[in-house]
């Protein structure tokens, strides 16, 4: 699909909404054409990374969703305020989920090296968005990487791909679920309480230093982050207002979506009650599935909802996995943070006559019981 606005108009549109100003119909016309054109590239970019690299494996999983109407605004207006609306790299998001990071590497650098499209180019050097060498101000911790299309258009579509493992997901979309429950400042860098933005940060190091044998405080011993942790949880008491969250149940035999078809996602949040419901095509083709995802955002008028158009691997197994920020399912971060915990307790029970001046053990295990 060629684009019916011109670079200098989709500019101008940015230019409005990082302002405030409202935008005409012909402006919301071209907005919505401007992010289905994404939907193609995300669409297309997948089939090929998927037929070429990934079909024939089970250890790694890929996703992709095109960025909410509210988001891209809210990115323009809050986060970037120099941010040009067509050079916006995420607007198309693929995701790649790995069991290790030894894995993710060796995946990402075979791509990298073996992929020569004559359609795609990646546009940053190789460490530019190296989160897990070096994660940003919040622990965040991936790597992405952003490719364009290969065309003589003055607009260029852009795609950023996302490389997690398992275990940096979990910490990055209990995140998201805290920003929509308490927050919506986390993801963004802009949360003013710095007890809870420690809180996530040193988490974070934990699980990099206890789940996958990597840190990124490296000036800071086990017994340092330990009571550290221990310190801020008792102050900010974020692990009990997580499990205050209530999960978005949704009944598994509804989701008859085939595997990579779009799936729609509406995420309802109104007294206090979180309800999930979809639409999806059976088709690897989006046909009309951005136009039930615009009229669907454009029908939210006092946004109770969480939209998003997602396609996913085998959608029984990965969908409430990949996304399980729609789902409010903080189980797998749980499970993790208890691993992690318990194995610097091993470690330190083994140096009980030091942690005896520090802290009561007994306290300390009271807390993580």
């Amino acid at each position: 699909m060629k684009l019916n606005s011109s670079k200098n108009q989709i500019q101008k549109i940015g230019h409005k909404i990082r302002n405030g100003e409202p935008l005409s119909e012909a402006d919301e016309v071209a907005f919505a054409e401007f992010r289905t054109k994404h939907g193609e590239i995300l669409q297309n970019f997948r089939m090929r990374l998927n037929n070429a690299y990934i079909k024939k494996r089970k250890d790694v999983v890929v996703v992709g969703r095109l960025k909410k109407r509210e988001t891209i605004i809210n990115k323009i207006k809050d986060r970037h305020s120099k941010m040009d609306l067509v050079r916006m790299h995420d607007i198309a998001g693929l995701r790649l989920f790995f069991n290790d990071i030894a894995t993710l590497r060796k995946f990402r650098n075979h791509f990298v090296e073996a992929d020569k499209s004559s359609k795609y180019r990646r546009t940053n050097e190789n460490d530019k968005y190296d989160y897990i060498a070096k994660p940003n101000k919040m622990g965040y911790r991936g790597i992405h990487d952003v490719y364009e299309e290969i065309t003589d258009d003055p607009i260029k579509m852009k795609l950023e791909v996302q490389y997690r493992t398992w275990v940096q997901h979990s910490w990055a979309t209990t995140l998201e679920i805290w920003d929509s429950a308490y927050s919506k400042k986390m993801k963004f860098g802009t949360e003013t309480d710095k007890n809870v933005v420690d809180f996530f940060r040193y988490v974070s190091e934990v699980f990099a230093r206890f789940l996958e044998q990597e840190s990124f405080m490296k000036d800071l011993s086990d017994v340092q982050l330990f009571k550290r942790l221990i310190k801020l949880d008792k102050k900010t008491q974020v692990m009990n207002k997580l499990k205050r969250i209530k999960l978005a149940e949704l009944n598994k035999k509804k989701i008859i979506a085939k595997d990579n078809s779009y799936i729609v996602m509406q995420k309802i949040n109104e007294n206090s009650a979180v309800q999930l419901q979809l639409n999806f095509t059976n088709s690897d083709k989006a046909n009309n599935i951005f136009q039930i995802y615009k009229n669907l955002e454009l029908a939210d008028k006092k946004e109770l909802s969480d939209i998003v158009m997602v396609t996913v691997k085998k959608p029984k197994i990965f969908l409430q996995k990949a996304y399980n920020n729609y789902f409010n399912d903080l189980d797998t971060f749980y499970k993790n943070y208890n691993k992690a915990m318990d194995i610097i307790r091993q470690k330190l029970e083994k140096k009980y006559w030091l942690l005896s001046f520090i802290y009561n053990w007994e306290y300390l295990k009271d807390e993580y019981k």
